[in-house]
């Protein structure tokens, strides 16, 4: 088991200079915002219709991760500190990261993150998770890249 690479070998996520890893077993250890309505369309006087454009550019992405591993740490560090921010009146910190996943091709850059949810713990057996709520959100898709993967007993 020590020459296989993880099934989630394909992310990579930055975030304020962290490299988040130790992705938890899940299918989609990053989950992010739901995609939601670019515009409400009211009826008007005499039924005509009109649109109002909803300026929504980022939202919220929950990261999971394997308990008490080097990003679960992190995390615990960011809620140690928003805790301490909001006894001692200090601000709050801004996050900003990058986001790849090379099997299916997706990029993201995140800014104006807030701390949105964090544990003061691990709990053995259960999947850590953090979110952050980003204001701004780019994406792009530039198609799936093949990754191979190693075989146990393979050299690398």
């Amino acid at each position: 088991m020590a020459n296989e690479v993880s099934s989630h070998a394909h992310i990579s996520c930055i975030i304020n200079g962290f490299s988040l890893g130790e992705w938890a077993g899940v299918d989609q250890p990053v989950e992010f915002p739901d995609l939601e309505d670019l515009v409400n369309v009211t009826l008007g006087a005499q039924g005509v219709p009109f649109g109002t454009t909803v300026p929504k550019l980022g939202g919220t992405m929950m990261f999971m991760h394997i308990p008490n591993s080097d990003s679960a740490d992190w995390w615990i560090a960011e809620y140690e500190y928003w805790k301490q921010a909001v006894e001692e009146g200090l601000p709050f910190r801004s996050y900003e990261g990058h986001y790849q996943d090379l099997s299916q091709g997706r990029q993201s850059h995140m800014t104006d993150g807030f701390l949105m949810q964090a544990h003061h713990q691990s709990t053995p057996g259960l999947d850590y998770t953090g979110a952050i709520y980003f204001t701004r959100i780019r994406s792009e898709n530039a198609g799936a890249v093949k990754v191979p993967r190693a075989v146990a007993g393979t050299p690398r």
